[in-house]
């Protein structure tokens, strides 16, 4: 039997339903789970599929530019590794660092302004002007911290795998005129309400101090503190495991990096990702699979640091696809 696009829209709402009862029963453990194994053999299949694509922007040299953006973004990170202890603390190099750090986000807005100006001109001089006024703003904001917290936060983890996932199946919805489309789309819409309804008891989750520790070693705890701000249950500045409204931000945080990534491996047969794959590419995506692994499994934050690049990489790369998700979406529309 052939799988149709309708099949896999089938899939998805079981993968949708499976990942959120896990998230209930298991939200450290399965967000640190989700990260550590399924992401990063997301992000290389995602970049080498996004290759063949060429990044959606035509020139697929491009892509050098957010290769660099994303290197300089980890690198005071990964000086946060206790081997450059004492590289950190030397006067000029945390000078160096200090720098980087407090200018990072600008990166990131840096790439959505060259990702829109790729995908909406061809001429350079119009990029330039673009780019240029986008390099401006971002220092002129550089100490807003709205911007800081929506940019800096917000955009590379939770708007990227639930925001622009739920806008990339939308569009597939509405492209395939497909009704299982459509209901997994408005399930993925409606989760954060269904975690918000149903009540959870705090007292009946247990987690290891070693479950505890290895999550705040990612410092995702920050992401889960600033929701809480957002939604007015806290000054989004602190963050406690065993409360009710963190425990909730978390069950949603593990549902949507889990199926962020469940999403994307149920796509293989409809986009086909996996048609470009050579033996040589197979070969060297699985051992860097296994590699990253290992690094987790030897030491959660050091596979974390180490592999921040890569995981921004595929964030900024996808920025393209997620401008023209936006437009097809909207076009999609105007046809109806």
């Amino acid at each position: 039997m052939k799988i149709t696009s309708h099949h896999i829209d089938y899939l998805n709402i079981g993968l949708i339903i499976i990942s959120l009862i896990f998230a209930f029963i298991l939200p450290f453990q399965l967000f640190l789970f989700s990260y550590a194994i399924l992401g990063p053999l997301h992000y290389l299949t995602e970049l080498n599929w996004l290759d063949e694509k060429k990044y959606f922007i035509n020139n697929k040299n491009l892509i050098w530019i957010f290769i660099v953006f994303a290197l300089l973004f980890a690198f005071p990170y990964i000086f946060k590794l206790p081997v450059f202890d004492p590289i950190a603390k030397d006067k000029y190099m945390s000078r160096i660092l200090h720098f980087f750090e407090s200018h990072i986000n600008g990166l990131v807005f840096l790439a959505i302004v060259m990702s829109i100006s790729f995908v909406f001109t061809k001429r350079i001089y119009i990029r330039i002007v673009i780019i240029i006024s986008g390099l401006v703003l971002s220092q002129i904001l550089n100490t807003n911290s709205f911007y800081n917290i929506w940019i800096g936060i917000f955009i590379p983890t939770v708007i990227h795998v639930y925001i622009f996932t739920l806008l990339f199946m939308a569009y597939g919805a509405l492209k395939m005129r497909s009704i299982p489309g459509y209901i997994s789309t408005a399930l993925v819409l409606i989760i954060p309400l269904i975690i918000f309804i149903l009540d959870i008891q705090p007292e009946s989750y247990i987690f290891t101090d070693l479950i505890k520790q290895t999550y705040l070693a990612t410092d995702f705890q920050v992401v889960n503190a600033k929701i809480s701000g957002l939604l007015g249950l806290s000054d989004g500045n602190h963050f406690y495991f065993y409360e009710k409204p963190y425990l909730k931000i978390q069950i949603f945080l593990a549902f949507a990096y889990t199926y962020h990534y469940l999403n994307w491996y149920s796509k293989t047969s409809v986009i086909g990702w996996y048609k470009n794959l050579t033996t040589k590419r197979t070969l060297l995506i699985g051992l860097l699979w296994v590699l990253s692994m290992g690094i987790y499994l030897y030491d959660y934050q050091t596979g974390f640091l180490i592999l921040l690049a890569l995981s921004l990489l595929h964030v900024f790369a996808e920025f393209p696809l997620n401008v023209v998700s936006i437009q097809g979406i909207i076009q999609e529309i105007k046809k109806t």
